[in-house]
């Protein structure tokens, strides 16, 4: 089933110490794996989420392990399996007592950065609003990661975006015409890109730090595209890093199992300033920045997928704030908010459907919040989006459905289902959408597996009962679509869409 899932076929496992998702799984291919498992193993079928949890953070031989222990199967070539598995070198980080802190950037923000699942906020919407096509740019393989888009930066007074592809190819495009910034149309790095790039500095210089799944981050001049640095992760990097601002470092997770802080400030080596081995399994999640703590220091909230939760200060990072069970493993990225009272939670959805609020300052949880009836066996890989006009968080899952609870006591809002125009259900997977507002109107932009744009109305009345969408406009592009589309807006009457798709370009649409 291991093998078969993998798409090898009934052949004989060789590698007992890698996990699914070392071994070339998806995580698509893992929870298909999961039920693969349950249908032949019946006596599983409320283990679930242990599976799903094993199956992306631990090795073969752990994952036969539990089935043979919950089935009361004896493995009688245990003995032999034991033997076969390679003994991992572990590495231990070494702080010292205190965090020497790097020079504060202090590095004010005469630029604006556009990411997926951010809001853009407009003077008024029109509702005869249809998508347009405007660009498209090839990249050679297939696009499945997100934009990055910046204005404003080193003398970039429109919008940039700034994306890479399975190629390893990145380019800069202007939003409005598709045209290139740098030099050379694309620049190729070793390695396939599906993470977005991050913005970061070097003292004053502006870099794009690109991750790249042969384990590696690059670090790019953001002018003209030359590749500066490089910094090894010990795995491959599937989301983008955060620039922490205050202490002037990248902070990233990979499949190396490492959260690293690299120093870009000497441009011909990345180094590390500390790493922090967390739980110990790979980290897809971003790691993100605390900006709006209520401590005197930006935290920083990380989330893997042995589905750990936790919070470090990175003044003293061999020590974390606190640490708590996320139930499942998180692919999404971790989201801030804070209530009328100052209050900072974190929300964390983790993959088969559980949604956890904590405090920020102690990690206490304030509501869970279980997928059920409707949206039950639903997963969640896209990011979760905030919806403050209306306090709810809005997530999108793998089976076609928009749902929003309410950031305060995790209650459900609202639920939308985006497969009413489909035949078949196999490519109904949403990716994180954005929302478009005005005073009078709110805008879901999104995508969706099979390649359809769409724009509709976020429901505005509480309605739990799952119902279509209000549909605005569609756009179907020509193959499937795993990438989150950024908006960008360079006045009031123009509104930019640019995301990938798995025919080789980007594209730019406009509203």
């Amino acid at each position: 089933m291991w093998n078969e899932s993998l798409g090898l076929g009934r052949t004989t496992v060789t590698h007992w110490d890698a996990t699914f998702m070392e071994a070339g799984g998806s995580s698509l291919m893992a929870l298909h794996l999961v039920e693969t498992i349950i249908q032949e193993f019946p006596v599983l079928i409320n283990k679930r989420e242990n599976l799903v949890s094993l199956i992306f953070a631990h090795s073969f031989f752990r994952v036969c392990e539990f089935i043979s222990r919950c089935c009361s199967i004896s493995m009688k070539s245990k003995t032999r399996f034991s033997k076969s598995i390679s003994t991992k070198k572990v590495y231990q980080s070494k702080f010292e007592n205190e965090f020497q802190m790097t020079v504060k950037h202090n590095y004010q923000h005469p630029f604006d950065i556009y990411t997926h699942g951010s809001v853009l906020k407009l003077p008024d919407l029109l509702p005869q609003t249809q998508f347009k096509f405007l660009w498209q740019h090839n990249l050679h393989k297939c696009v499945d990661a997100s934009p990055l888009v910046l204005s404003g930066v080193h003398g970039f007074s429109n919008g940039c975006a700034f994306i890479g592809s399975h190629s390893g190819s990145v380019s800069a495009l202007y939003v409005s015409n598709g045209h290139t910034v740098w030099p050379n149309a694309t620049v190729s790095l070793p390695g396939r890109i599906e993470a977005s790039s991050t913005l970061g500095f070097a003292g004053s210089s502006a870099v794009l730090v690109v991750g790249s799944l042969d384990g590696s981050i690059y670090g790019l001049d953001i002018e003209c595209g030359i590749s500066l640095c490089s910094y090894y992760t010990g795995g491959a990097v599937k989301s983008p890093g955060s620039y922490v601002y205050d202490y002037s470092f990248l902070a990233c997770g990979s499949h190396g199992k490492l959260v690293h802080a690299i120093d870009l400030r000497s441009l011909n080596n990345m180094k590390p300033i500390w790493t922090n081995s967390f739980d110990g399994t790979p980290i897809v999640s971003p790691v993100i920045v605390s900006d709006m703590s209520q401590t005197s220091t930006p935290y920083l909230i990380i989330a893997s997928l042995g589905g750990t939760v936790g919070c470090l200060d990175p003044r003293n990072p061999s020590h974390l704030v606190w640490i708590r069970d996320a139930k499942m493993p998180v692919f999404s990225k971790p989201l801030l908010y804070m209530d009328s009272s100052y209050k900072v939670n974190v929300i964390i959805a983790g993959v088969s459907g559980t949604i956890q609020s904590f405090s920020l300052v102690d990690g206490n949880i304030d509501w869970n919040y279980e997928c059920s009836q409707e949206l039950s066996g639903h997963a969640i890989f896209s990011d979760p989006v905030l919806d403050a006009q209306s306090h709810n968080v809005i997530l999108s899952t793998n089976k076609g459905f928009l749902f929003a609870l309410n950031v305060v006591n995790g209650n459900l809002a609202w639920m939308l289902d985006w497969t009413f125009d489909l035949n078949s259900k196999n490519l109904c997977s949403l990716n994180t959408p954005s929302l478009l507002q005005s005073d009078r109107h709110s805008l879901l932009i999104g995508t969706r597996a099979d390649g359809l744009v769409y724009g509709c109305s976020v429901p505005s009345s509480l309605s739990v009962r799952r119902k279509a969408p209000t549909v605005w406009s569609t756009y179907h592009l020509p193959n499937q679509c795993f990438s989150s589309p950024v908006l960008y807006s360079e006045n009031s009457n123009d509104v930019y869409i640019i995301t990938g798709c798995r025919d080789n370009y980007v594209y730019g649409l406009s509203l």
